[in-house]
């Protein structure tokens, strides 16, 4: 679904869920001249739609119960505040009904937040772009003794300036007793000096919750003995729910990932069901993971995948005046190749279902934390905890409790993502062929390689029987004949489009060959010119449509791989959403074009054809759909 349909999508979803919105519509600039100007011109429950365009102002809902929303989304719609303090600003007693959404909110410059600033207020934040603000606290959003629902946003590359100490919070800060809820939002690169919470900081902040969040390369630093709290920094009274979060390469001096510290009397965090990989601990390495400290003998961390890197501790324990370390209860706290629990906390390892091990990742060097068939983590949780959310982490009809180990019982796994027990499967291709932009009308049907260079390949799949429920993910794979040639410094991306017609092999095979082995072929073939050539045989284009080597008949690039000089082996690409869309119109095949990402840019690569694998005798090597269920 594109960007602009989903912001569609959520407008009506918005209508929908308060009943008494839109009494009126009032339109800027064609009613009203400035979003400001909308505002005061609206009653409760109407709404103020804005056209696309950059405008310059701050605005302040004045406790109204209205909904301020872009035609257009954040893309296309920008609120700038000029550098002249919180570009927007819910201040007086507004509550869920005043709702900011579709905007890109930018440039606010102050000293108590700089992006959105909710005081004694609990609007709804929804569908917004939050990124480039300068402040001191709360750079992102401020919040303070308010419960607003924060939702669906992106909040990015918000910078403390000017200031340091403070209540913290480069991307989000709550302070003073609440019941925020932060949910589903991507916080990333958010930075503060001087301070603590890089991506959220809770200060005395009562009762949030935070959950299905993306908290990633956040930082903080310029504190001594350390800044903490690179992903979520928690002080005083801050009972907060932390679940099914991803929360990735955050960077603290203690607390990459997340710092606690308890009072005396408090519940203190609990956190269910979150991965946390790769957080930084820069000062002596103290919790990578997660830091805890404090009274926080109720705080609990249960069912998480805490990984830190080499040479840190994933979950380091403090002593501040409580010598008892929280609950830890099923969890994969690991670190490679050295221990994973440091200060008060003994290792854990084997004792109330606790792990040390690498969880399987898909790739964590690429950023892909789902889980593979056979991981430890798989079936290892607790099903029975509180908290436990209903559906996973992409939140796409896959429940969180399943069968993922094939014995008939469905348990929980660690962390944000849940497998259902893989039923492996692959289909070879039927059909494939290269395109030549310099002869054609040739056809390549027979060959025993594939080409990306100037050339394009063509490959098709039967899709009989496969079923369309429970299928969570399709690769499509090629694999690399020689070492990939000419792709620059960097590497350059091949992407494959989604054919609209299906085309003909053909048996013509000319690339690459000795003279005496060209063949034209005969019979029905693809060309560059035809999709399906009636005669391949002659040097005419045999069809009534050209197709201009695939490009009429492909959609956008459905995915894209990076390819290297040097590289070899198996080349893979995501097609799950094309083959879905595929199961869902009842298609009984697919086709895709493979092509470079751009065309006047060098790169030479070629790949077995099923022709080339059946002669070497080893189907593994023919072009291939991998399905997970």
């Amino acid at each position: 679904m594109s960007s602009r349909i989903a912001f569609l999508v959520l407008l009506l979803s918005l209508l929908l869920v308060h009943p008494a919105a839109a009494q009126m519509t009032i339109r800027v600039p064609a009613d009203q001249p400035t979003i400001q100007a909308g505002i005061g011109a609206a009653a409760p429950g109407d709404m103020v739609l804005v056209a696309p365009g950059t405008y310059v102002e701050r605005i302040n809902f004045l406790g109204r119960a209205i909904i301020v929303a872009s035609e257009a989304g954040p893309s296309g719609t920008i609120i700038d505040g000029g550098a002249g303090g919180a570009v927007v600003t819910f201040n007086a007693g507004e509550g869920r009904g005043a709702v900011i959404s579709g905007f890109t909110i930018t440039n606010g410059g102050g000293f108590s937040g700089s992006g959105v600033v909710v005081s004694n207020a609990s609007p709804t934040i929804d569908f917004n772009t939050i990124t480039a603000n300068r402040g001191c606290d709360g750079v992102g959003i401020n919040v303070s003794f308010g419960s607003p629902l924060i939702t669906n946003n992106q909040i990015t590359g918000n910078v403390r300036t000017e200031c340091s100490g403070g209540l913290g919070g480069a991307g989000i800060k709550v302070s003073g007793a609440s019941a925020a809820v932060i949910e589903s939002n991507f916080i990333a690169d958010n930075s503060l000096t001087g301070g603590n919470g890089g991506g959220i900081s809770l200060f005395a902040a009562g009762a949030p919750v935070i959950r299905n969040n993306r908290i990633v390369r956040n930082s903080v630093s310029g504190v001594s003995p350390a800044a903490r709290g690179g992903g979520i920094y928690i002080v005083n009274q801050s009972d907060a729910l932390i679940v099914q979060n991803l929360i990735v390469g955050n960077s603290a001096g203690e607390g990459g990932g997340i710092y606690w510290l308890v009072p005396s009397g408090a519940r203190g965090p609990r956190l269910v069901n979150n991965t946390m990989v790769d957080n930084q601990a820069t000062v002596a390495g103290q919790g990578s993971a997660v830091f805890a400290d404090g009274f926080d003998v109720n705080a609990v961390l249960v069912n998480n995948i805490l990984v830190a890197p080499a040479g840190q501790t994933a979950l380091h324990c403090g002593n501040f005046n409580d010598p008892n370390p929280p609950v830890i209860q099923f969890n994969d706290v690991f670190t490679p190749g050295g221990p994973a629990y440091g200060g008060i906390c003994a290792d854990q390892t084997g004792i109330n279902g606790n792990l040390s091990t690498d969880p399987a990742f898909v790739a964590q060097q690429g950023n892909d934390f789902h889980i593979q068939p056979g991981s430890p983590v798989i079936d290892a949780g607790d099903s029975a905890v509180a908290d436990l959310p209903a559906m996973d982490f992409e939140n796409i009809g896959r429940a969180r409790v399943l069968d993922g180990n094939g014995d008939g019982v469905a348990v929980v796994d660690m962390g944000v993502y849940e497998l259902p027990f893989s039923r492996p499967a692959s289909r070879a291709a039927v059909a494939d062929s290269i395109m030549a932009p310099g002869s054609k009308n040739l056809n390549d049907g027979a060959n025993a390689l594939l080409a990306v260079d100037t050339h394009r390949t063509v490959v098709a799949f039967d899709l009989t029987g496969v079923p369309i429920t429970g299928l969570r993910r399709v690769t499509l794979r090629l694999t690399l004949a020689e070492p990939a040639t000419s792709w620059g410094g960097q590497g350059r991306l091949v992407s494959v489009h989604r054919l609209a017609v299906p085309f003909a092999e053909g048996n013509g095979q000319w690339f690459d060959l000795p003279g005496s082995s060209h063949t034209r072929g005969n019979g029905p073939g693809v060309t560059w010119n035809c999709a399906v050539d009636g005669e391949i045989a002659n040097t005419m284009p045999d069809c009534g449509t050209p197709w201009n080597g695939g490009s009429t008949a492909a959609g956008p690039a459905s995915a894209s791989a990076l390819h290297t000089n040097g590289l070899t082996g198996q080349v893979e690409w995501d097609v799950t959403a094309d083959v879905v869309q595929a199961l869902s119109d009842n298609a009984v095949s697919i086709q895709w074009l493979i092509r470079r990402a751009v065309e006047g840019q060098s790169g030479h690569a070629t790949y077995h054809s099923k022709e080339g694998a059946a002669a070497l005798s080893n189907p593994d090597l023919a072009p291939t759909l991998k399905f997970e269920f």
